[in-house]
């Protein structure tokens, strides 16, 4: 069964028309859309069928980085929080091809966090906000 080592994956935000990584991040993780049911039953039936909306939800990207407040991404995640906005995102995977996830959305969160015997730690949560075509 082929792997792929995690070691080079990057998440990326638009700043000023340019896809720029993002300093320091540790771990990504990408929860693709989900599909719509509904119940599809009536009254009389003993079982309760699902039935598909043929549509989808937009998932979500959280990730963990360093807190480095001197560096210019820090300052551009800051901002869409500060003032909220849609920004395009792209997450580059380190498997063999180099696949890659465009995304639309708006950061949702951003949370600093210090522990004992670890570095200062940030982490946020990008709301997808268009349908993404999964790779």
């Amino acid at each position: 069964m082929p792997t792929a080592s995690s070691v080079g994956t990057v998440l990326q935000v638009d700043i000023s028309s340019t896809l720029t990584t993002i300093a320091g991040v540790r771990n990504v993780d990408f929860k693709s859309p989900e599909v719509e049911f509904y119940d599809a039953d009536d009254i009389t039936d003993t079982f309760v069928e699902q039935g598909i909306t043929e549509r989808t939800s937009g998932g979500s990207v959280s990730f963990e980085k360093f807190y480095d407040p001197a560096a210019a991404t820090h300052s551009v995640l800051v901002g869409c929080i500060n003032t909220p906005v849609i920004k395009d995102w792209k997450i580059i995977w380190s498997d063999a091809s180099t696949t890659e996830q465009d995304l639309t959305g708006a950061l949702k969160n951003l949370n600093q966090k210090a522990a004992r015997g670890d570095a200062l730690m940030e982490d946020g949560e990008i709301t997808i906000t268009s349908a993404p075509t999964l790779a």
